[in-house]
């Protein structure tokens, strides 16, 4: 970076220059954590001298949360890799790069991890935090950008981060600048604050009225006006058992067709499956139904078993059919906790080109299915559009759904927090990779009520919904501005347009003259002594 550093107009007063020339001693002012192999996750203990990750590092924020501990002794091991109150802490890992903050007197010491770079100021030439914002502007964040240019997991080196380019202010207008943008920030951060705890009050809104919608609350007066037209629990649950015993039937009759027209022409092939027959459900056990709301007179708790004609999981080892075109796959990263809609922007799609010999059908999405997540990150649903030809990876369980209750409503159901998300998420399973089994998806109780009500209900949640989503859309786009302005400002303040200029001000030439005799002294300290014998004039 010497190179950059020689060209460019500088502000009246300003010097370019590199990080390390702003440290007396930069290898033992400017050092990274220890690699990894040097602290290894079982050396963490439950208390002692405290650890900073990555997460705990933020602008001008130490995060105080999920803060590991090692022993005494191993911090004395890695004493070189150590912060104390004042400290500056950056990280050399992830997206975004260089995020930075000070250490607070509520940390006091610890030790940094190899991600992390910690910057110790020994001398009054520089503002601490005029250099925290530096680094946590665009200036800096474009450097190292640059380093890190069409890497997949973004990192740089100590080296790297030692060479960063500096354009360095008089100290006077280093505190100017530090109290102009504190200034900025401070009436910025109360409109953020405002800001989140509005998004904050939307979401609750939004479970809460989930919540009614699914115990009868938000119908109440409407299905006291209409009493006389609805069913009772007990006609609906017997009707949908008819009907569902009715299908399989149908379906039978269908087979026994497709066999006789299969032997007609000399059996070729596979002989034509057999419909299963419907799985019986037992009703929500008196244990289950102790732990779910009360509902309405006229609603009635079913397994959600009783309205799916048939439940299976995704397609597994699929990755070696990826292609740039054919039929799209589906997978969790299309969908979303809190909408029903399957995210289908161009960046999350991902096609498939199957061989005509593989049998894809058993995955094979068909417009209104749902689909469930079940590993990972569970409770996601969504219900399927109009997708020609697609198919779910082994992550999504498919469910073909019956026909005899509203999509909508059993889908706002199931993302709702308090509802069908909360069932699943209780049935996680495995210690290290949460999943569900497909039992799961059919056993989770569903408040049903007429369809009469369902189309009521679906249609108070859709415009509600859309009017949260609406006006958590314009909190976000809101949020989003304030942290362009607020890099605005950061832009202007190191290219010398935030403050004016004082020529009376000490030039910054003279503090890195200053802090250069003060590295050279340090040195010719540190250099060690030649002793010389007198009688034979001999240099030992």
């Amino acid at each position: 970076m010497r190179e950059e550093i020689k060209s460019a107009q500088l502000p009246q007063g300003w010097a370019k220059t590199q990080l390390s020339d702003l440290f007396i001693d930069p290898k033992s002012e400017v050092v990274d954590g220890p690699f990894g192999s040097n602290l290894k996750a079982a050396e963490y203990t439950d208390a002692g001298i405290p650890i900073l990750r990555i997460q705990n590092i933020d602008r001008n924020k130490l995060v105080n949360k999920n803060i590991r501990y090692i022993s005494e002794e191993k911090a004395d091991d890695l004493s070189r890799h150590n912060y104390q109150v004042g400290d500056i802490i950056l990280t050399k890992l992830g997206d975004p790069l260089g995020k930075a903050c000070i250490v607070p007197p509520s940390i006091q010491r610890g030790i940094i991890v190899a991600d992390l770079v910690r910057l110790r100021l020994t001398h009054d030439y520089i503002d601490k935090k005029w250099l925290v914002h530096v680094i946590n502007s665009p200036v800096i964040a474009n450097q190292l950008k640059l380093l890190t240019k069409g890497s997949t997991r973004p990192r740089v080196n100590l080296s790297h981060i030692r060479s960063l380019c500096i354009e360095l202010p008089p100290l006077p207008e280093q505190h100017r600048i530090v109290a102009k943008i504190e200034g900025l920030f401070s009436k910025l951060n109360e409109g953020v604050a405002e800001l989140k705890k509005a998004k904050e009050k939307l979401d609750l809104y939004r479970r809460a009225l989930l919540k009614a919608a699914f115990e009868g609350r938000l119908t109440e007066k409407w299905r006291k006006e209409h009493a006389d037209e609805l069913e009772s629990a007990e006609e609906l649950l017997a009707r949908i058992k008819a009907e569902r015993e009715k299908r399989y039937h149908q379906q039978l009759e269908e087979w026994k067709q497709a066999v006789k027209e299969w032997e007609s022409q000399g059996k070729p092939g596979k002989k034509p499956r057999r419909p299963r027959k419907p799985k019986e459900l037992p009703p929500p056990t008196e244990e289950e139904l102790s732990e779910l709301p009360e509902l309405p007179e006229g609603w009635v708790w079913v397994r959600s078993g009783l309205l799916f004609e048939s439940v299976t999981s995704g397609s597994r080892g699929w990755a070696k059919y990826y292609s740039l075109d054919g039929a799209k796959f589906i997978r969790i990263t299309n969908m979303d906790y809190n909408s029903l809609e399957l995210d289908l922007s161009p960046e999350k799609i991902q096609y498939v080109k199957l061989p005509g010999n593989l049998e894809g059908t058993r995955t094979k999405i068909k417009k209104g299915d749902f689909l469930f997540s079940i590993t990972g990150y569970l409770g996601m649903f969504a219900i399927a559009p109009d997708l020609d030809e697609a198919y779910v990876n082994q992550h999504i369980a498919l469910v073909r759904p019956l026909p005899w209750f509203r999509k909508r409503y059993v889908g706002y159901y199931t993302i709702s927090e308090s509802g069908g998300r909360l069932y699943l998420e209780k049935q996680r399973k495995g210690a290290v990779k949460a999943g569900l089994t497909l039992d799961d998806i059919q056993m989770f109780p569903v408040p049903l009520c007429s369809l009469v009500e369902q189309d009521i209900i679906i249609k108070e949640l859709t415009k509600q919904l859309e009017r949260i989503n609406h006006l958590t859309q314009t909190i976000s786009s809101a949020l989003t501005r304030a942290e362009l302005l607020r890099q605005s400002i950061l832009k202007k303040a190191f290219s010398g347009k935030l403050v004016p200029q004082d020529p009376n001000d000490e030039p910054a030439s003279e503090l890195l003259r200053r802090i250069k005799a003060e590295r050279e002294k340090v040195a010719k300290e540190k250099k060690p002594t030649r002793k010389t014998h007198k009688k034979k004039g001999v240099q030992t």
